[in-house]
């Protein structure tokens, strides 16, 4: 488990248990996981100025992969 300052990326949860949560290797199927909202955050935004200071914008807009990462953003804002 990670120190008390950084939060995992990925933890498990059993639906129904009282007993906490679990971080590391998915042990089952009666598992669900779950994923830090800010973590995925970070990543889109990433994606974004990747695509904005390396890419060509007007190419990647026009595959659709600029204007689901301002989506996506925009719904994990508001969430």
């Amino acid at each position: 488990m990670k120190n008390n300052m950084e939060a995992p990326n990925e933890i498990y949860i059993q639906p129904n248990a009282h007993d906490g949560w679990f971080e590391g290797n998915k042990p089952n199927d009666n598992f669900v996981e779950y994923i830090r909202k800010d973590a995925l955050l970070e990543w889109a935004k990433e994606h974004k100025r990747v695509i904005e200071t390396h890419g060509d914008e007007r190419d990647a807009y026009s595959r659709g992969e600029y204007s689901v990462l301002n989506t996506l953003i925009d719904k994990l804002n508001s969430m």
